[in-house]
């Protein structure tokens, strides 16, 4: 038996990265959700709005969780997101009016889930767990949130 299970495959440098990168981008698109309540008097927007904003923040509490402290390495202050989806998502979603913010938001989210199971397809079982755990839990409630939002 090898010791390669124990072992990240994705580095915790990068780990740190993807979670910082996670944070930033779910606490900017809740900041956006929740700035746009004010600009509508449609009540069925504006619970739209503020359910998904938690969600956001929720999932944002969720990857600061796992941000390691890296003591020895060195870490970019820049948040750098990778993926090309989600990076065209979140620009739709912070240039958006309110009336196409839902919408851009459900593309947003389903972009990240995309990204966080590839994640979760390159992580190791053990080293790698917290991560691993994180992932399922945010892919969960993103998946709960979108489809709620598509009922409203």
């Amino acid at each position: 038996m090898t010791a390669r299970v124990g072992r990240t495959q994705v580095g915790i440098a990068e780990w740190a990265r993807r979670a910082r990168a996670s944070r930033a981008i779910e606490m900017a698109t809740a900041d956006a959700l929740g700035r746009a309540v004010a600009t509508t008097d449609d009540i069925a927007v504006r619970l739209a709005l503020v359910g998904r904003a938690r969600a956001h923040a929720w999932r944002a509490t969720q990857w600061e969780l796992v941000i390691p402290l890296l003591h020895d390495v060195s870490v970019a202050d820049d948040v750098v997101v990778d993926d090309a989806a989600v990076v065209d998502a979140f620009t739709r979603v912070r240039d958006a009016d309110v009336a196409e913010l839902i919408n851009h938001d459900t593309m947003l989210t389903h972009a990240l889930v995309g990204a966080w199971q590839q994640w979760l397809s390159e992580a190791s079982t053990v080293a790698d767990a917290p991560y691993m755990h994180v992932i399922r839990r945010v892919v969960a409630d993103a998946n709960m949130s979108t489809n709620a939002g598509a009922s409203a």
